[in-house]
């Protein structure tokens, strides 16, 4: 890996991006966090490291210990910031995640929306012969009877449900 591609990486990091968001005249007073799923190195070789606490509570190669560690510096920075957990959209096909979250929720006694009990996303496949011609437009018939998940193009729309469910 060239020097130059590790410092874009690191140019991607929560560290780098809070920046813009602390200090004199830059702070929030609401820090929202969603997902998990890419924030854990150990979660490739361990997954059941996502929700765990590390012996070094802000050890980085862990998600509860990245997320300690960005909480540390939002806290440092404005003591009375308010910080919140948007939770993974589904718990059943990669439970470890939400429980990652739930456990981050627990150990900072931070609220949690927990997207995937009201979003009713299942990995059930269903027999159909419905496809997506495009991202918007479902067809109800017409295709080889197959099984399918019908959240292909959904991901998309988790954020618009929200903003639903939110009243916005």
């Amino acid at each position: 890996m060239s020097e130059a591609l590790k410092e874009d990486i690191k140019d991607w990091s929560w560290e780098v991006k809070l920046k813009r968001y602390l200090g004199e005249g830059k702070r929030a007073d609401l820090y929202i966090f969603d997902h998990g799923h890419n924030d854990n190195f150990s979660y490739l070789s361990n997954p059941k490291d996502m929700d765990s606490i590390p012996d070094d509570s802000r050890n980085r190669s862990y998600y509860i210990g990245a997320m300690n560690f960005i909480i540390d510096r939002i806290l440092e920075d404005n003591p009375r910031a308010r910080i919140c957990i948007i939770g993974h959209y589904e718990n059943q096909k990669k439970p470890i995640i939400s429980k990652g979250q739930k456990k981050l929720a627990e150990y900072w006694n931070f609220p949690l929306f927990e997207l995937w009990s009201r979003l009713g996303w299942s990995q059930q496949k269903i027999k159909t012969t419905s496809f997506w011609k495009d991202k918007k437009t479902w067809i109800s018939t017409g295709a080889p009877l197959q099984k399918k998940q019908l959240h292909k193009y959904g991901c998309s729309m988790i954020y618009i449900l929200l903003l639903n469910l939110l009243n916005y």
